[in-house]
């Protein structure tokens, strides 16, 4: 059986501190402390914020970042840092797992069970899909996306929360840097064929890109119980509504009454059992 002492954690921290340490506090009601939380930081001066922990490591500035026509300088940054991240990790530990996870993901599940799910099914990835706002789009609307990438991506685990087995892939490959505007289009790209699994979408609210008051809140499922919840309140700056948005975090997530949540999973939200996308192509999916 494998254990948390077999996971490395990794993070990237930029205006996020807050989040980050919640974050931990929620994993920490359903799991051991990892074998070590990696945080690649950002913003210097909130490092001192993260206390003892998390392993905490110097980011990559955007200073030492060339624009790319079309992406925005956070995604930029985000994607250098992560590579960062992995190529750290790979060279100073070796551990068989690691768990990369958002700041404002909140983890609700024991993840040692999931290891060994992950041995034994000969995964390489697992994790949650890319954001269901975008998924919603293009199968619930009038004007659904005919963009055949960014389909497949709604079947391959992205780094809102993923977990890869170091024992299936050379972490010290990966590459987060995007190529459109989304860090995971190189890594779907590069590893559609790999064997995967994913936490589908269970339930959700907030609209598309709506950062002005009401943060989308997109939750994740595994096995009929609640995976995850991304919390989307764009952390990556610290506007006049950041305090706000955290509190209403703070209060959404400690507040969750369970028994509505396994209501909403058991509804189902596609309605007839189903999950739209590409479900032929290697990977599988785990209600």
């Amino acid at each position: 059986m494998y254990t948390m002492n077999d996971v490395t954690m990794m993070s990237v921290n930029y205006f996020n501190a807050d989040y980050l340490l919640f974050s931990q506090e929620v994993f920490s009601r359903y799991n051991k402390d990892p074998n070590e939380w990696v945080v690649l930081c950002n913003r210097d001066v909130e490092t001192p914020l993260l206390g003892d922990k998390f392993r905490t490591i110097e980011g990559v500035s955007q200073d030492m970042i060339a624009p790319s026509n079309g992406i925005s300088m956070a995604a930029c940054q985000h994607g250098h840092t992560m590579n960062k991240g992995v190529r750290y990790i790979h060279e100073n530990d070796s551990n068989r797992f690691l768990l990369i996870i958002d700041p404002d993901f909140f983890l609700f599940t024991d993840i040692e069970p999931i290891l060994s799910t992950i041995v034994r099914n000969g995964w390489h990835f697992f994790g949650v899909p890319f954001s269901f706002t975008e998924y919603k789009k293009k199968y619930h609307s009038t004007r659904p996306c005919t963009d055949e990438a960014k389909q497949k991506m709604m079947g391959f685990p992205i780094h809102f929360c993923e977990i890869i087995d170091r024992e299936k892939v050379d972490i010290s490959k990966l590459d987060y840097i995007p190529n459109k505007n989304d860090c995971g289009n190189l890594m779907f790209e590069t590893y559609y064929d790999r064997p995967r699994a994913i936490a589908p979408f269970a339930f959700g609210e907030g609209a598309d890109n709506n950062y002005k008051g009401t943060p989308r809140k997109e939750a994740y499922k595994f096995e009929k119980k609640l995976f995850g919840i991304h919390y989307r309140s764009r952390t990556y700056y610290r506007s006049s509504l950041y305090d706000d948005w955290f509190k209403q975090c703070e209060e959404y997530i400690n507040n969750l009454n369970m028994d509505e949540v396994q209501t909403l999973i058991d509804a189902d939200y596609f309605g007839d059992g189903s999950y739209p996308g590409y479900m032929n192509d290697g990977w599988s999916l785990h209600r």
